[in-house]
């Protein structure tokens, strides 16, 4: 019979890889890279654009509370505040600018709810306000001897307060005297001098040591209107004090929002 042989298996071909090459390799870090960037700025304009309605949406609450307000009492809130022991009574203009007394600003979106609330019709439309938009604040310190009261308060979403402007206080106000003249008040007391004497709300800074305290704007229809200072927390136009012409180098008020679109001028 014949012997059979067995014969060796034949050897399996490889199908191992080649491993990636180096320009292989950089182009894959590069689409990562292209598609993380992508992803930020998408996932940061959303963030902005979330912020941006919650802004707006508490805007409208405050403008309908002042509506409401105008439509029972016939007319805004007294473009004033007044602190302190009926002895002593402390001023305040509630305007969206700086106190030169302290340093600090004006805290006018909390000195207009303070107002607001006397009305049973109005606080109860404040009662919708965002819960995250709403707290206390005491703008200028717990110090006696910084006046203005700790109050509630409305912010935007970026963490600042928003900014109440008053037709009393309106574009450019600067160097001058308030007294009630200028505004009677219901309760005709003696002619007091407010706490602010000199209101400083420009549209424009004079040099880089110089803050702006108010976007500028002028009250459309002799109506108050509320803002947020945007993203940047800044506000007003800032020019090259070098130029004679005024040169426009920055404008803050880019991002702010607004209830109403002010009118601006171009004075300064």
């Amino acid at each position: 019979m014949p012997r059979t042989t067995a014969t060796a298996p034949r050897p399996r071909p490889s199908h191992t890889r080649p491993a990636f090459t180096m320009i292989e390799l950089l182009i894959v870090i590069g689409i990562i890279g292209v598609l993380v960037g992508l992803t930020l700025v998408v996932g940061k304009q959303v963030m902005e654009g979330g912020k941006q309605k919650l802004t707006q949406e508490t805007l409208r609450v405050l403008t309908a509370a002042m509506d409401d307000y105008i439509a029972v009492k016939g007319e805004p809130p007294a473009p004033v505040y007044v602190a302190g022991t009926t002895a002593a009574p402390v001023w305040f203009p509630i305007a969206d600018a700086v106190d030169p007394a302290t340093g600090s600003m004006i805290n006018s979106v909390g000195l207009f709810m303070e107002a607001a609330r006397k009305v049973p019709s109005t606080s109860k439309i404040l009662d919708n306000l965002p819960q995250s938009s709403v707290r206390i604040l005491d703008i200028d310190g717990t110090d006696p001897n910084e006046p203005q009261p700790a109050v509630m308060t409305v912010f935007d979403a970026w963490g600042q307060p928003i900014r109440f402007v008053h037709p009393a206080f309106q574009g450019v106000y600067e160097n001058a005297v308030a007294t009630e003249s200028m505004w009677p008040l219901p309760t005709r007391a003696p002619v007091p001098t407010y706490a602010i004497t000199n209101v400083r709300r420009v549209n424009a800074v004079l040099n880089d040591t110089d803050k702006p305290d108010g976007d500028g704007g002028m009250c459309v229809g002799n109506r108050p209107y509320f803002y947020s200072a945007g993203e940047d927390g800044k506000v007003g136009v800032k020019k090259d004090a070098l130029t004679p012409a005024g040169k426009v180098m920055e404008d803050f008020n880019k991002d702010n929002v607004y209830s109403m679109p002010p009118n601006f001028t171009d004075k300064m």
